[in-house]
């Protein structure tokens, strides 16, 4: 193989000894399969069995491969977090219902791809509803081309991926476009963060901590200054020990994008700041924050405790700190009302209310922003302005906010955003979002005619969020201090926080300019936009799905598809690309990602994981006055990877060595009329689960597009594997296939007699020096502590390997989340704790925090962080298929054990079981594909 190869490379085995795989015990866990949750929170049923494909085409639409396809299971209506923005849960947290798509604020730390599962592998149905022919009879349904279109139809319907149309909606993860209730997502990684304590009149901070809990009833407010102390009014019992100090804790992998230098440059022609410093301390600061408590406050006292930052800092009366209260079912601090909505301040290390009540709207309606903005300019007039929208986020799409009081209103996107920041009357010194993934190109369009300065995170922000003390009593030291010098603030300390906990997380935060942004960036991103149409036109559709795979991506598991438009141009290449990086590093005038490599400030929406978010975003970026060539751009694509699915169609079985079973290669007229039909069908809408209508920006003719997918498709027939002279399986396919393919991992399933144990996915294979993928055939697999675990990579980045081992702690689902380098190699650098749907409702640790309670159980240290401690009961669990590809239940498998010497992974050689392994390949049109199964 040479050097200028494009496939994939897979991670290095490091096998240290041997395990045998446990027996299945118990009942099953009744909670849907633990490598497909995000496919199996969709809530939405396939009725009846899918339309197979004419003879010579054996590839189901949909789902599990050939054989192996789940039964559907009833419906169940979906109550979680909305994908990719979980910000960590603590305790017991239960997901709330219509939570906007895409925004579960982290589980504390990095947001990994949730690739855990073979595209489509869908819930079970009843008996009645399985769907593909068993895997040990390997035929095909037979039929003409006259049944192509129903099963398109159907498939675009079903839209939860696997097979035919699988990206339309995420490429086999569920998602449900913005919807209520919607699906959820699991959370990401996590990291412990200790914040140093201060004195205080009113309590010391480690007496606060000591009583955190749930809200309750408290005394009326007290004080001589008619406030009361945010030290003293927390309720609740779980001991926190603190420390003192905050420090920086690199990690190990990859290489950093930080930019630790603070532009101070100004370019020619950006328009005069709306707000104008007085010099020397004499400005005043208005500082609202709009605090959106949601489940943050609720289960994890999140915004309780960002108060109590704000309470810790040093200002005076030249700042005026102004807070809007609501949108949790329940406060900590016991004085804040969950019935209703409230105004407070928080001055001299105290809450006074303002306002006890301001009504019950929902806090993501923007008539109570502006509101809230208008009451602040008039009562609190200042020389500057700041704005922090506190809470989840969700990006370009979804946009910010999730009030748990109010479902119904979901999120509020940009374009009420901007509504909201226009009716408010205020120009900002700064806009911030306290919240996920909002450093976006759409964001800095929202609010640039409303603000000089932008102070938002492309990754998903950990649930401490913002470190307030700091940045707040530098600004109550110089009220005059330089915008982009108090964001490096604002920047240092939530990253020096935030790496405080634990290696393997990801943060980011970035200060733009958006005067200089309005002046530059759509200018560049219009001609970089064009660029990219042209490419798709002329025919290198690839080039520019390459590209995409390759960029950083944000949340990637939540297929709300943000990448950073920075390395994606870079990517791309041109002329037209290297004005708009320009373009972008001029704009951000600071941005730190620690060691997240590809993150330079801001990030956009383009569609790749979830075609079906394109028409919402071209409806929003029209209304936020996005120039019309970037939606252009995004439908140009979007309708060549979509019909390339259509095209393409489904899987192959992972059985198919056992049945003898293959499949042909499409030929370049079946493609050619599977293609027509699909364009020529009615596509403008899908079941009410999403719009097509950017099928018709497509740039290229329909014969065009006909030739180019046949001319850049993987041929099924060839994803076979053959011994080779030293006894190896290979996989041997051209130069020009292998370009084609975005991503490789193996399957590995155990026969225990009666069915099979799904152990999971790991990009784990070799090459043999001559264009061929080498099989694992080392019979190797994960254990934890001595135990083998079944374990699902999620994503790979910079030699480093993100992924996760389904346990049962003490009895309840959790995920630990692991980091895989070549130096150090596995390492659990947390955990989601899930219900009984599979849902997350807990939040992770990071091992810096690791120890327990004196009991020994899952404990409390750090900031509410759960970990795990020498007594906990730590139990594999894994998925269950019948021998006819039927999932029958998720199931305990092997001995419980402790932690009580920590967590060591290793790679451990499986010495009692017969194993079946097949690989699952990932193409430039977002489509799996399987190649045939073999045993040891």
């Amino acid at each position: 193989m040479s050097e200028n190869d494009q496939r994939p490379r897979g991670r290095k085995r490091k096998i240290t000894g041997e395990a045998s795989v446990g027996a299945r015990k118990g009942e099953g866990l009744g909670t849907g399969p633990v490598g497909n949750r995000e496919e199996n929170q969709d809530g939405r049923t396939q009725q009846g069995s899918a339309p197979q494909r004419p003879q010579g085409m054996n590839r189901p639409q949909q789902g599990f491969p050939q054989g192996m396809n789940r039964p559907q299971q009833p419906q169940r209506p979906q109550q979680g977090d909305p994908q990719g923005m979980n910000r960590p849960q603590q305790g017991t947290q239960r997901p709330q219902q219509g939570y906007p798509q895409g925004m579960n604020r982290p589980q504390q730390g990095t947001q990994r791809p949730q690739q855990g599962y073979p595209q489509g592998m869908n819930r079970p149905q009843s008996s009645s509803g399985n769907r593909a022919s068993s895997p040990m009879g390997g035929g095909s349904s037979g039929g003409g081309l006259g049944k192509l279109l129903p099963i398109i139809i159907a498939a675009a319907v079903l839209l939860l991926g696997g097979g035919g149309l699988s990206g339309l909606f995420g490429g086999g993860g569920s998602d449900n476009g913005g919807s209520y209730p919607p699906s959820y997502t699991a959370a990401p990684y996590t990291s412990t963060v200790t914040q140093a304590p201060s004195s205080s009149s009113g309590g010391g901070l480690e007496d606060l901590l000591t009583g955190m809990g749930g809200a309750g009833s408290g005394s009326i407010l007290g004080g001589s200054d008619g406030g009361f102390s945010i030290f003293d009014l927390i309720g609740g019992a779980s001991s926190m020990p603190m420390t003192s100090g905050l420090s920086t804790a690199s990690s190990s992998f990859g290489n950093s994008s930080d930019s630790m230098q603070l532009d101070r440059s100004v370019v020619s022609g950006a328009r005069a700041k709306y707000t104008k410093l007085l010099g020397n301390g004499q400005d005043t600061v208005t500082l609202m924050l709009y605090m959106c408590g949601s489940d943050l406050e609720s289960r994890s006292a999140m915004a309780s405790r960002d108060l109590q930052e704000i309470a810790k800092a040093k200002y005076g009366d030249n700042v005026q700190v102004i807070v809007y209260t609501g949108g949790a079912s329940s406060w900590h601090i016991r004085n804040i009302s969950s019935q209703v909505n409230q105004i407070w301040r928080v001055r001299n290390g105290r809450l006074e209310q303002l306002s006890a009540n301001e009504g019950t709207a929902a806090m993501t309606n923007p008539d109570t922003l502006s509101g809230f903005i208008a009451y602040c300019k008039k009562n609190y007039p200042a020389s500057r302005y700041a704005l922090i929208l506190w809470d989840h986020g969700g990006g370009s799409v979804s946009g910010y906010g999730h009030d748990e009081k109010n479902t119904r209103a979901g999120s509020m996107t940009l374009p009420n955003i901007q509504k909201a920041l226009k009716n408010g009357g205020v120009k900002f010194d700064f806009i911030g979002f306290d919240a996920c993934l909002m450093a976006t190109v759409e964001t800095a369009l929202t609010c640039a005619d409303y603000a000089d300065y932008l102070i938002a995170s492309e990754e998903t922000e950990p649930g401490i969020g913002w470190y307030y003390t700091d940045w707040m009593t530098t600004l109550g030291n110089n009220t005059s201090i330089a915008t982009i010098d108090l964001g490096k603030e604002v920047c240092d300390s939530f990253v020096s926080a935030c790496q405080t906990g634990a290696r393997g997380q990801m943060t980011t935060l970035s200060v733009v300019d958006l005067a200089e942004f309005s002046k530059t960036v759509p200018t560049q991103l219009n001609a970089f936009s064009k660029t990219v149409t042209g490419l798709v036109k002329d025919g290198n559709y690839k080039q520019v799905s390459d590209a995409r795979y390759g960029a950083r991506e944000f949340a990637a598991s939540t297929r709300i598809d943000q990448v950073d438009l920075s390395d994606l141009a870079q990517r791309v290449g041109g002329d037209a690309a290297q004005g708009l990086v320009s373009a972008i590093d001029g704009a951000v005038k600071y941005n730190r990602s620690g060691s997240l490599t590809g993150a330079h400030g801001l990030s956009i929406y383009f569609p790749y994981r979830k075609a079906g978010n394109v028409d919402k975003a071209v409806n929003s970026n029209n209304a936020i006055g996005m120039d019309a060539s970037y939606s252009e751009c995004i439908r140009a694509f979007a309708s060549v990877e979509v019909s390339g699915q259509a095209a393409m169609g489904g899987t192959s079985s992972p059985y198919s060595s056992l049945s003898g079973a293959s499949y042909s290669s499409s030929s370049g007229d079946m493609i050619s009329s599977l293609l027509g039909m699909f364009l020529g069908g009615d596509t403008s809408s899908m079941g009410g689960m999403g719009s097509l209508d950017f099928l018709s920006g497509r740039v290229m003719s329909d014969d065009a597009l006909a030739a180019y997918i046949s001319g850049n498709a993987l041929d099924g027939a060839k994803l076979r594997f053959e011994d080779n002279a030293n006894g190896e399986k290979v996989l041997s396919l051209t130069a020009e296939q292998w370009a084609l393919i975005h991503d490789v991992d193996l399957n590995l399933f155990v026969d225990d007699g009666e069915g099979y144990m799904d152990l999971g996915l790991d990009n784990v294979f070799d090459e043999d020096g001559q264009g061929g993928l080498v099989a694992d055939t080392s019979r190797a697999w994960i254990a934890l502590n001595g135990h083998l675990v079944a374990y699902y990579r999620e994503e790979s980045a910079g030699g480093s390997t993100w992924g996760y081992i389904p346990v049962l702690l003490n009895g309840a689902r959790a995920d630990l989340l692991t980091l895989y380098t070549e130096e150090d190699g596995f390492t659990v650098i947390g955990a989601r704790v899930l219900n009984e749907e599979g849902e997350t409702v807990g939040k992770a640790f990071g091992t810096t925090a690791y120890g327990a309670d004196e009991e020994g159980e899952m404990a409390i240290t750090g900031d509410v962080t759960e970990f795990i401690g020498p007594r906990t009961q730590i139990q594999p669990v894994c998925d269950y298929y019948r021998y006819d590809g039927t999932y029958v239940d998720s199931f305990r498998f092997g001995d419980s054990f402790t932690a009580a010497d920590g967590l060591a992974i290793t790679e451990v050689v499986i010495t009692n079981s017969k194993l079946l392994l097949t690989y699952r390949l990932t193409d430039i049109y977002q489509q799996a594909w399987w190649t045939d199964a073999y045993t040891l």
